[in-house]
This record gives structure tokens, C-alpha cells and sequence, in this order.
């Protein structure tokens, strides 16, 4: 699969760069949930693009079972001891034959005085004693003919082994069927040998009639193999039908080619009697390479066998799809009483060299079967491939001092890689991606993966993946060694390549992963370490002793959040350290029955991500990300927490510790989260996750969390910041799940306790017990909106006078409306109010961004649109983007869509630069602005779709300009059906549907202040650029900008950002009592500032700078906004 850069996604600050190409299609809604189920596309919009070509059913493959049913196969399955001879009298005549359903009677023959034995095998024939007592005497075969042993023989194990093959394929495949001695058809004579049926085969079998046959086998005399082998292969050949059918011997064996039956002709496949005539095990050709079965094996697993002239269905035998037709053998060694020269006969008879396998034992035995026939199946053509078509790329970034986190996907593997680029931090280029001399960017470094723990949270314990308490119930595996040996080797990505997993439980019963794909051809493949990020952030977090950030987490589909540790080797800056697995997050059930852990088996079958309705690909952790750190409260020790939403995998939230100290430790020595010794990281990063059951009313959780800092205590209209000020998460409710049975609200506004703790002045660290009286993770309210519908939006946290606690906050829903939410007061009053109506075909998806005027007066600003849904991809309704001025010493006004109080603006445009000359803001009459964005549009010329443009990521601030990035798409659907010819079920023909999906995107700047052009003069611009250009054209598809300046990087940033939002990084002192906070300028940047917008394009690079430039002025400590690299 080819590697591309793609954008990342809204919701979410976006914070990757990821590599892929597919195509989204709808999934057939279903009566009773399952793990496939979800309300959303399968795969964002805008990686659709792509075309797939599609198998019309595929043929199957042929499967010859070349069965040795020789005199040896009566010896001990397990102990390769022959005891029938001294035994046989006792045991002749002890069974009676049934040739309806072909089990054993359990009744004994009168007069034979043995006891049943329920162990014994089945009713065989043994043509010694028929010799002896009938047929040497001129007498018809009678009741002695048959006996039971007393332990099973090499003949059960190869009957059950095989039977159990059957089971497991069905009629997959099409069974053929050849044995040395045709002992499979003495059903026809009464269970009885007919010398006549030697060298018969049977073509054609449905499972079920080739175990008719199968469960008939007796062991009978010598060993022909060589022979038999060459009829075996002459009987599949005129089984080749089609060009694209896949062909395969299946040898089985106990014992070397003793003799038998005559040469056959010279000049057959190219070969010359005296190459493979001799038979004897004695003899010098049996085992040697290049001889016995080699000789034919060979020549038929490389040589074209139809060349000219066409298949059944009119397909060209010479089609470059399906080059050569062939037949390939596998064989399997049974018993341990083959010598080294039987076993090289066996070995050499493999072709390709891979397909030989041995077994010892009954069960090794089962086991070499299923991992033969695992082959098979793995080969046969998949339903569908996709090829990538066009890239989608998108910015990465992150607060790591002078890199910028890249994150690939390769859809071939559904996987991704974490590596780095740089930024320059000097010269003329300071705060721009670092280049070589060719003006190319410089390589990125990689992460390394190679210290990997999996903590696992099932919602009511928490246990390492690997260890001895680990539940196979919390990801429904079935038995105890598929979890051991397959799922979890698998999911950890252990030194066991993925397809030696797969071979280790392929005899494994009863089985959930039917078959384990294959990622990788090697164990320690980088792109095999991770699985797929798809708009997850990336974020990074505390500081080690390079100045650098410690830890860059970020979350994949495969369900687990990922925490990379700084290694401090430049080549290598981070290694993966933990895996934290929300194993019991709810999807689409209201109890357990579906959850992330018992989805993730899914990923892991073969197939995964290629077919919409059976194997589509799945979410499982893909939400926000939002990191903090504890406040320096009178000298108490810090904490680094993590807040964490499920996106679309689940329908919840959790928080963690990553580092830092122990606030609660008076002393200032006891490491919390990560930096705590490893032995306790199950008790020490884990804070909590929300509720599970019938009673979690939340959706999927796609918005990011805030955290801040909330009194709760307010006096005279001030909040009491000595005392019960508190650390709180703020999590919007999310996505309503596909299945009605789950309990959903309105849009609310959930908040969570993040640690239980006191974080008002007075506290000390001679306080004691800092405890607030919560538990970490209690829920402490939800603010719900009355009269609307849906998911509410991220929200936007602000902390209006700088006093370290917040007032007030912002969020839109998924039906247009705006609304602020008060924290002015204590917990009992706080409110909601709505402060625009929307219209519900311009949803508000993302966070709004706010800028201060002053003191009281905020600009809330936002752009309206979806791309979660399948719909989305074809909306033709008009978005927009909206500022809305708000007072906040009195309850907003409730704007309507069509209030002649929003003022319209709009932008003429060239296809490269959008500006808007004239400016219909009048402050005197508006309270807010507006402007309407592309509205789509069908070409009549070749039938392209262009979708409305939409925003679906959250503005970004420098001074009073916003950047925000919009979205076109576009796509045109093609398909072509089979020929006349051409059977749907069985054909190698295919049907191609392509789905073109390209289009652009604007980088749109706005004065906030009024919805027009900014200006150098109050804002910032873009450098160099034209006067009144209120948007740049991307040329396609990009991601939210991200702004940097890079000669403002600290590692530990400041949460609180110049408009009073809350973003991730320091919690902020709070003010004194009785003394007022701060607020910074906001209105020009700092002298040496080097402010860039970095957003992706299509380039190899994915990545594309975009300098900025605005009124300057002396005080360097302007820029707050910019103290991280990246602005989440």
C-alpha cells in the first residue's frame, strides 16, 4: 500500500499528519447491534478517495487430499507403538460397521467378552485378518474382517483431524479426494476392501460428502506415494477451470514411498522415469532432493499449465492479472517413526518450501491440518482490494520544543507511525519547518517501540494485558489459548511475527478471530506498532532534563491511548511506554455486551477495513485529548492529568496521571503517574472513567475535554478563591448511539471532579488532607439544554478576569445552535442560555473560538458544517462562518438566523485569493456578522458533486484575526459491471466503482471584530499578501492551521491563553483574594515574534508554512498564545 499524507479532522485540535486513501460506503443498518454497528461514515470524508475494484464472488480454490491409508496408519496415534498384531485376536470382531452415519456401534459382538471402551476408535477394517480368515480360504469377509482397537490410531487421528478441517472450511473450497488404496469406498461393499477402487478419485466434494469418505478410511498395505501423487496431480489439473482459481495438493503421510504400483510414462511434466521410478524407501531416490515427488511438485508449482486459449468463463488464460496457473503442494509428516530420509521425501515434496509441516502426535496432527488449510484460505482472492488514488494531507504538531509530531497510516496494515519533524529555531527561517539545500524538508525522525505495556481497564478492574489475571471476557475471546497465544501476542505486537501467531492457534477450538491478519512480514516492522490514528490529537506534555517535553501520547483505532517517553537520543526522541486499554467503554449497548475490548477482535481478522458491511473498518479510540498541569499552589508538589474522550469509539470519557509528583506528598519526593516505578503504574495512572451500564446517557464522545479550574463559592458576585476551588473536566455529551435502546439527553454539558482535591490558596502543605470530599471522576453536574436535540459541541472554557478560575463558557450543537453557559455563582446557580438559533442544516460541530474586547465584551466566533456522517459527503446546504458580540454583564439575546442584527459580509473570490472590499459591519446597528460560504453544486459536464464548503474545526486566534480553515469536497461515482459471461459468485472477472474525491480548501482570515478583512494595522495577515485578502486557497483538502513561533517554545505553557480560553498546559495561580487578576495584551505581537500558520497540502510533505505578520510592539511576553510551538 502506497504511503500518503492526509488531513486530519475536526472536533479535535488537529494535530497529525496521516497517510491513506479509501473509500466510505454505507453500512447496512442492522435489527440487533453489533460490534459494526455506528452512526457515523466508516471512514472520514476526507480520505474517500479511491477506487475499488471488487471481486464479483471469486472462484474457489481447488483442494486435492492426497491421503496415505496405509498398514502403518493402524499404529498409535500418539505412541507410534503397532500392538495389533499381539492384540488382534482379542480385538476382531469387536465393532460392527455403519455405513448411515459411520459411527461405531457401541454394542459388542456376542461372545466376544470385551467391555465397551468409549476411547476406543472407530469400526475399522483390517485386511490382515479378512486374508487370513476369509479370503485366503475362498470365503466371503465376515464379522473379523473389522476390529476397534483399544487406543486411538494414527487412522482416528487423521480422520478426526481432517473432519474437523472440514468443519472449519465447509464448502469454501472444492474438495478432491485420492487415497493409495481407495479405502474410502468401502461403503459400497459393506465396509469391506474392493481392490477395484484403487487409483479412483473423487472431484467435486461438498464438505459434507467428502467426510462421508474420509470417515470410511482403513488402513490397508503398502505406501505407492510417488505414483499416486502423479494420478493426485493429473486428476486436479483437469479441475483448473478458471484463470484466477488457486490449486493445491494436500499430501499427507506417515511413512516414506515403500513400493507399489508400476512407473509411469516417461516425457510426463518434462520428466524421465529414472527420475522418480523407485520407490523403495531403501532405494537412492526417495529422499533425495530433486527426486520422488520433488520431481513432479516442482515442475507443477512453476510451470504455466495454461498458456493460449481461454477459461469457462472467456477470461484469457495469459490475462497479466493471473500470469500462470499452477498447483501447489503441501504436505504434512505424521508419526515419529520417520526417518531423516522420510522426512526430507515430505520436504522436498513442498512446493513452494513453506508448505511442510510435521506432527508428532494426535493433536499435532489437527494442528498441521488447520494450519495447511489456514494457507489455502489465505491465498484464495480476497472479495475486494483498494488502491489509494488521491492524498489527503494534513498538519501535524504538537507543544514539543523545535518538533512537530508526524503521524502515517498505511491502509494496507490500518497502522500508523509516530515520527518527528523539525523546526528551525534561528536565523531568517526561525519558526519554519526545517529544509535542506534543495529546499526539500528534512527527513523525520522516527519513534521506537520497543518497551510496550498494555494496562487494561475493564471499568471495574484494571490488570496488564499480559499477565496471569488478564480476562479473555473483556475482549470475548473464547478459549484460554486463542487469548494467549493469538490475541494477545497480536495486539502487543510481540517478537512473534503475525503470521507465526496466526499459525499457533490455526488448530485452536472454538476460535473468535477466524484468521488473524497479517500487518507485516516482520515482527519488529515499525508500521506494525501502532494502529491506525485517525483524528486523534497528538499531544505533549511535562519536561525532561533536555528542556524538552517528557511524554506525546496520542490514541489509535486499535482502542488503546499510546504514551511515548523522551529517550533524550535526538535520532530516536521518544519510545513508546504504555498502552492505557478503556476496555470496558459502551458503544451501541446498554450493558456490557458491547464494548470497545469485545470490538477489538474485529480489527484483528483477516479482511478488516475492506468491506463496508462484513469487515469494516472500526473506531475504537479517537476522541480529544486534553492534557493539564496541577496549579503551583503555596509550594505543592504537581501533577501532569490527561483527559480523554472515546471520539467515535465510545461513549464515554476517562482521566489519567502521567507524571509529575504527588501533590497530595508534603515532602515532595513520592513520583506520581509514569514517573512512579513501573511495579505501580496500575495503581498510579489510572484516575477514572465515567459510568458504564444503563445509566450512561452519554453519546460518543467525539468533542475534546476541557480542563480548568472552578470556585465553587462566590461572594458578591467574586468568586472565594481561598477555599473550594476545585479541578474540573468538562466533557460535551456527544454523539446519540445508532441503536435506540441506549439512553441519550439533550445537549449537556457533563463535569467531572478530575482529582477530589482542594486547590484554594489556603491550602498548604501542612493542610493534611487536601481531599475535597469527591472521588476523582465523580460527577459533579450536568447542565442540560432545554428544548433542542443532539450533541452538543466542544466547549470553549474562559476565564473572563484572569483570577485563575473560570466564568463562562461557550458550545454549539449539532443542529446549529449557540449557546454560554455561567459559572458565576456556586454550583446550585449555574446556568445555560441560548444565545443564537440556528438552522439544523448548518450544524455547529466544533468549538467556537472567542476573542476579548475587554474586560465584559467577547466576540464569540464559529463556522458551521459536518463531515461525520455518510450524508455529509453529498450536503448541498449552505454553511457559514458567524461572530456573535457578547456582553456578559447581562443574559445574551437570543439571535435568530434571520435577525436583522447580524450583518452580512461577503468575499469576492479568484480562485486563489478570497477578499472582502467592503465592510457592512455598523457597531451601532450589529451585533453580530456573517458569511455565507460556497454553496454546492452539480457539474451538468461530467457529473461531478460538489459539496457545500463547510468548517469543521475550531478558529484559530492571533491578535483579532481568525484562521480558519474550510472544506470543498468533491466527488464523482463510476462503475462498470461484469461481462455478459460472467457468473456473480464464481467468476475472476471484477466490477469496478470509483469514487473521485478531491476538491480544496480555504485558510480564510477575518477580523473578528467586524467579519471583514483584517488589516495589518489591528490584526495580523498574511505576509506579503494583498490588501483586504480575507482567504488563501490550499489547492486541496487541508487540515485546521495550526500557528507556531518557534522562538516562544516552553515546554510548560500556560492553560489560560491571551482571550482568557482555556487551553491544554499549566493551570494558572489564582489571584489573591481581594486583589484582581491580569489580563495580558491581546492587540500586537511581540517584537522578535515569528508567528506561522502551518497547515497540510497535497505535497509529499504534507505539510505547507504559511508566515504571518501584525502590528508589533516592545514587550516580548505579548505573545502568550505562542509559548507552545503548535497552538492546540
Amino acid at each position: 500500500m502506497t504511503h500518503h499524507s492526509v488531513v486530519k479532522y475536526h472536533f479535535r485540535p488537529l494535530m497529525i499528519a496521516s497517510a491513506v486513501g479509501f473509500i466510505c460506503q454505507n453500512t447496512l443498518a442492522q435489527s440487533t447491534p453489533s460490534i459494526n454497528d455506528t452512526p457515523f461514515a466508516n471512514r472520514p470524508l476526507h480520505l474517500q478517495s479511491e477506487s475499488k475494484t471488487t471481486s464479483a464472488g471469486g472462484v474457489k480454490p481447488n483442494v486435492m487430499l492426497f491421503l496415505d491409508d496405509s498398514g502403518s496408519m493402524l499404529e498409535n496415534a500418539n505412541t507410534g507403538s503397532y500392538r495389533i498384531p499381539e492384540l488382534w485376536n482379542t480385538y476382531l470382531g469387536n465393532c460392527t460397521y455403519n455405513q448411515n452415519n459411520l459411527l461405531i456401534s457401541r454394542n459388542l459382538l456376542p461372545g466376544n467378552g470385551q467391555q465397551t471402551n468409549p476411547s476406543m476408535g472407530r469400526c475399522l477394517y483390517y485386511y490382515n485378518a479378512d486374508i487370513i480368515y476369509y479370503r485366503n480360504k475362498g470365503l466371503p469377509p465376515g464379522p473379523k474382517s473389522f476390529l476397534r482397537p483399544a487406543a486411538q490410531v494414527r487412522m482416528d487421528a487423521n480422520i478426526n483431524a481432517i473432519n474437523e478441517v472440514l468443519t472449519k472450511t465447509g464448502d469454501s473450497v472444492n474438495w478432491h479426494l485420492l487415497t493409495l488404496w481407495g479405502s474410502e469406498f468401502r461403503h459400497l461393499n459393506g465396509g469391506f476392501y474392493n481392490f477395484d477402487n484403487i487409483g479412483t478419485a473423487s472431484v467435486g466434494l461438498s464438505a459434507e460428502k467428502a467426510r462421508k469418505l474420509v470417515n470410511n478410511m482403513s488402513p490397508i498395505a503398502g505406501t505407492p506415494a510417488t505414483e499416486r501423487y502423479l494420478k493426485a496431480a493429473n486428476v486436479l489439473d483437469h479441475q483448473i477451470k478458471y484463470r484466477c482459481q488457486k490449486n493445491y495438493i494436500v499430501f499427507m503421510s506417515d511413512g516414506e514411498a515403500n513400493g507399489g504400483g508400476f512407473p509411469w510414462p516417461g516425457g510426463v511434466y518434462g520428466t524421465q522415469p529414472q527420475w522418480w521410478s523407485q520407490h523403495d524407501s531403501s532405494g537412492p531416490n526417495s529422499g533425495d532432493p530433486g527426486k520422488g515427488v520433488s520431481v513432479f511438485s516442482s515442475k507443477l508449482y512453476n510451470m504455466d499449465m495454461r498458456v493460449g486459449g481461454t477459461d469457462v468463463e472467456g477470461g484469457s488464460w495469459d490475462d497479466p492479472k493471473y500470469p500462470k496457473q499452477n498447483i501447489e503442494t503441501i504436505t504434512i509428516g505424521y508419526g515419529n517413526g520417520l526417518t531423516p530420509q522420510g522426512r526430507n521425501y515430505l520436504k522436498n515434496a513442498a512446493q513452494p518450501s513453506e508448505g511442510a509441516y510435521f506432527a508428532n502426535n494426535a493433536s499435532e496432527l489437527a494442528d498441521a491440518f488447520l494450519k495447511a488449510l489456514a494457507k489455502v484460505q489465505t491465498q484464495t482472492p480476497a472479495e475486494a482490494k483498494e488502491t489509494s488514488s488521491i492524498s489527503t494531507p494534513s498538519v501535524t504538531g504538537s507543544s514539543v520544543a523545535d518538533l512537530a509530531a508526524f503521524l502515517t497510516l498505511d491502509t494496507g496494515k490500518w497502522s500508523s507511525e509516530l515520527k518527528f519533524y523539525k523546526f528551525s529555531t534561528s536565523g531568517s527561517t526561525a519558526g519554519e519547518l526545517l529544509r535542506d539545500g534543495q529546499n526539500n524538508l528534512a527527513p523525520p525522525v522516527p519513534a521506537i517501540y520497543a518497551d510496550r505495556r498494555v494496562l487494561v481497564n475493564n471499568g471495574t478492574q484494571k490488570y496488564w494485558l499480559n499477565g496471569s489475571d488478564a480476562k479473555k471476557e473483556d475482549f470475548a475471546i473464547l478459549s484460554d489459548k486463542e487469548f494467549k497465544d493469538g490475541f494477545v501476542p497480536w495486539l502487543m505486537r510481540s517478537n512473534k511475527t503475525d503470521e507465526q501467531i496466526e499459525l499457533d492457534v490455526a488448530g485452536v477450538t472454538p476460535r473468535t478471530v477466524k484468521k488473524y491478519r497479517k500487518r507485516s512480514a516482520q515482527a519488529d516492522d515499525p508500521s506494525r506498532q501502532m494502529g491506525d490514528v485517525l483524528d486523534a490529537p497528538t499531544i505533549a506534555l511535562g519536561k525532561d532534563q533536555d528542556n524538552r517535553q517528557e511524554f506525546v501520547i496520542t490514541a489509535a483505532n486499535d482502542g488503546m491511548l499510546y504514551v511515548f517517553q523522551s529517550t533524550r537520543d535526538p535520532a530516536r526522541p521518544y519510545g513508546l511506554k504504555l498502552n492505557y486499554l478503556p476496555a470496558g467503554m459502551q458503544r451501541e449497548s446498554a450493558d456490557d455486551s458491547i464494548t470497545v475490548g469485545k470490538a477489538i477482535h474485529a480489527i484483528a481478522e483477516e479482511g478488516y477495513g475492506k468491506d463496508n458491511v462484513n469487515y469494516p473498518h472500526l473506531y475504537l479510540h479517537n476522541g480529544g485529548l486534553t492534557w493539564g498541569l496541577t496549579a503551583e499552589t503555596n509550594g505543592l508538589n504537581q501533577q501532569y492529568v490527561v483527559l480523554a474522550t472515546m471520539g467515535q469509539g465510545g461513549r464515554g470519557a476517562y482521566g489519567l496521571t502521567i507524571g509529575g509528583k504527588k501533590r497530595l506528598d508534603g515532602n515532595g519526593n513520592t513520583p506520581a503517574g509514569m514517573n512512579a516505578p513501573e511495579s505501580n503504574w496500575l495503581n498510579e495512572v489510572p484516575l477514572w472513567e465515567t459510568e458504564k451500564g444503563k445509566d450512561n446517557t452519554l453519546g460518543y464522545t467525539v468533542s475534546k475535554g476541557t480542563l480548568a479550574q472552578v470556585a465553587t463559592r462566590w461572594n458578591n458576585g467574586e468568586a472565594v478563591r481561598n477555599k473550594g476551588v476545585h479541578y474540573y473536566a468538562f466533557v460535551a455529551n456527544g454523539y446519540k448511539a445508532k441503536n435506540a435502546a441506549v439512553s441519550y439527553e439533550s445537549p449537556t454539558l457533563y463535569i467531572y471532579d478530575m482529582l477530589g482535591q482542594e486547590f484554594g490558596t489556603d491550602t498548604t502543605r501542612t493542610s493534611g488532607n487536601i481531599s475535597n470530599g469527591n472521588t476523582p471522576g465523580k460527577r459533579i453536574k450536568k447542565i442540560s439544554v432545554g428544548g433542542a436535540e443532539g450533541a452538543l459541541s466542544s466547549p470553549t472554557v474562559v476565564d473572563v478576569d484572569f483570577d485563575g478560575v473560570i466564568d463562562i463558557a461557550y458550545a454549539g450543537d449539532q443542529f446549529g445552535n449557540l449557546y454560554r453557559f455561567d459559572f458565576r455563582s456556586d454550583p446550585s446557580g449555574w446556568k445555560v442560555n441560548k444565545m443564537y438559533t440556528g438552522i439544523p442544516t448548518q450544524p455547529i460541530t466544533s468549538a467556537p473560538a472567542v476573542y476579548r474586547k475587554d474586560g465584559n465584551k467577547y466576540v464569540v466566533i464559529f463556522g458551521t458544517g459536518s463531515d461525520i456522517f455518510e450524508d455529509d459527503r453529498k450536503d448541498m446546504n449552505q454553511q457559514m462562518i458567524m461572530g456573535i458580540h457578547d456582553d456578559l454583564t447581562q443574559d445574551p439575546v437570543n439571535l435568530l438566523s434571520n435577525d436583522s442584527r447580524i450583518a452580512q459580509q461577503a468575499f469576492t473570490s479568484d480562485n486563489k485569493i478570497r477578499k472582502i472590499e467592503v465592510n457592512n459591519f455598523d457597531p451601532k446597528t450589529h451585533s453580530a456578522w456573517r458569511i455565507n460560504l460556497e454553496p454546492g453544486a452539480i457539474s451538468t459536464s461530467d457529473g461531478r458533486t460538489v459539496a457545500s464548503e463547510k468548517v469543521v474545526s475550531k478558529p484559530q486566534m492571533l491578535l483579532s484575526t481568525a484562521y480558519i480553515t474550510s472544506r470543498i469536497y468533491e466527488y464523482k461515482e463510476t462503475a462498470t459491471a461484469l461481462p455478459s459471461g460472467a457468473t456473480r459468485g464464481n467468476t475472476c472477472f471484477e466490477e469496478n466503482s470509483k469514487v473521485e474525491t478531491g476538491g480544496t480548501s480555504w485558510l480564510m482570515s477575518i477580523d473578528v471584530r467586524t467579519g471583514a478583512a483584517p488589516t495589518y494595522s489591528s490584526g495580523t495577515v498574511f505576509k506579503g499578501g494583498a490588501e483586504n485578502t480575507a482567504g488563501k486557497n490550499l489547492n486541496s483538502i487541508s487540515s485546521q492551521g495550526a500557528i507556531i513561533d518557534a522562538n516562544k517554545v516552553a515546554p510548560d505553557i500556560e492553560a489560560t491563553l491571551p482571550n482568557g480560553d482555556q487551553g491544554d498546559g499549566k493551570a494558572s495561580p489564582l489571584t489573591p483574594p481581594g486583589e484582581k487578576g491580569t489580563p495580558p495584551r491581546n492587540d500586537c505581537l511581540a517584537k522578535d515574534a515569528k508567528p506561522n500558520i502551518v497547515v497540510a497540502n497535497d505535497s509529499k510533505t504534507a505539510l505547507q508554512d504559511n508566515p504571518l505578520d501584525g502590528k508589533r510592539c516592545g514587550d516580548p511576553s505579548l505573545f502568550r498564545a505562542s509559548e507552545r510551538e503548535i497552538q492546540l
